[in-house]
């Protein structure tokens, strides 16, 4: 029985079997002939109670009359189907995406996510894109499903990026002498938590946007720089760890990528194999530099090396103190910076302040339980995404040690 594919087959092979004709079977079974000739020859479904039936008299699995079955009207649903190109879609926007997340935050115009139409349109109009299909293109290339759903998750931060920088919030044209210039100013707001809040006056006077958004659930972004037409570049920073040393690791390594031109007219690729904190593997040239920048410009390497010579192995709170001192910058980026070289976390936890508050001040926010974060100010809804020059530098920073 094993070469019986529908229900009708096994039954006929059963008959032979059995030496007995249709009739015959249909008095036992006390069915119309003309029904039993139908679930025979598969045009009429065997359902439960007749499997059972057929049970009694042929001793023969129910369950397998009824697995033939289910196999059969399968194998037509497949032939006769036709698939609907809307189906995608929708499984890649609201099994990728926290949608509902996305509408409580109001990224989305929609009132609900059963309003399917809303959401789908103002998801197009997010990622700037006229159908689902053409995501992909702006997403680049992806090595498995989960990393396209994070991928398709990030996407959306950055279009959020994106549609903040849009907004005629910052008349400045963009200046690279400028911001190169403005690497010492920054540098000297290291020294303290407060010194933070200038960042993003000094970054728009350079013509760089700034804004703070809060990570979508599922993200495992940390920042990210895009550049509107090409000309105009914005920093994003989530926040993810919102902690003083890895803010200045995180925005000095956007600084780079846009100190560099990266990504002006480049395809978007999104790459989670970049830790600032503990770089490994194969990371492309770009990413090194900017790790490199970053670290360099948190502490250089000649100057830990010249504590560590110093200290020994045994760090002082005093060490600590006094060498932050000396390099200018807050005791807390020595610490983390100093975890990163020994690779040990060590145990001064209290440098280890948070900024949000101090950022959120002067800066653009969304998120963080309404429309304007810790005191930042109003952003809004909406505004122009920059769908066809979005080219953005990933940071997917490990979890600190």
């Amino acid at each position: 029985m094993t070469d019986t594919r529908t229900p009708g087959q096994l039954i006929s092979t059963l008959l032979v079997r059995k030496g007995w004709s249709q009739r015959t079977l249909a008095r036992i079974l006390d069915v119309g002939e003309s029904r039993l000739t139908r679930v025979i020859t598969d045009k009429q479904p065997v359902d439960a109670l007749f499997a059972l039936l057929l049970q009694d008299v042929f001793g023969a699995p129910a369950e397998q009359f009824l697995a033939l079955q289910a196999n059969c009207e399968l194998a037509h649903a497949r032939r006769t189907r036709t698939l609907s190109p809307k189906l995608t879609e929708r499984l890649r926007l609201y099994g990728d995406l926290p949608i509902s997340d996305m509408i409580k935050r109001g990224w989305l115009d929609a009132g609900a996510i059963h309003d399917t139409q809303a959401v789908e349109t103002s998801l197009l109009n997010l990622f700037g894109v006229d159908c689902a299909d053409h995501i992909d293109d702006v997403l680049g290339e992806v090595r498995s499903d989960d990393e396209a759903k994070k991928n398709l998750v990030h996407l959306a931060w950055l279009c959020r990026l994106g549609q903040l920088a849009g907004k005629p919030d910052c008349n400045r044209a963009y200046s690279r002498q400028a911001l190169e210039e403005a690497l010492p100013a920054l540098r000297t707001k290291m020294r303290s938590r407060d010194g933070v809040g200038a960042v993003p006056s000094i970054l728009r006077d350079c013509g760089v946007q700034f804004a703070l958004i809060e990570p979508l659930k599922g993200g495992e972004l940390d920042g990210g720089c895009i550049w509107l037409n090409g000309q105009r570049p914005a920093i994003g920073l989530s926040l993810r760890h919102d902690r003083l040393d890895h803010f200045w690791l995180v925005l000095r390594h956007q600084i780079e990528y846009i100190l560099r031109e990266d990504g002006t007219h480049a395809r978007l690729v999104i790459d989670f194999d970049r830790h600032l904190e503990s770089p490994g593997g194969s990371v492309s040239a770009q990413e090194r530099f900017a790790i490199e920048a970053a670290q360099e410009f948190c502490a250089s390497s000649h100057q830990i090396d010249e504590f560590l010579q110093m200290t020994g192995a045994y760090v002082t709170e005093r060490d600590i103190v006094q060498g932050a001192a000396r390099l200018g910058v807050h005791p807390g980026i020595l610490v983390a910076t100093i975890s990163r070289r020994i690779g040990k976390q060590h145990s001064f936890r209290r440098h280890a302040l948070k900024v949000r508050a101090q950022l959120a001040e002067n800066a653009m926010v969304d998120g963080w339980g309404g429309r304007k974060g810790d005191g930042g100010r109003d952003i809004g809804v909406g505004g122009q995404t920059a769908a066809n020059t979005l080219n953005c530098p990933f940071t997917g920073a490990a979890e600190p040690a």
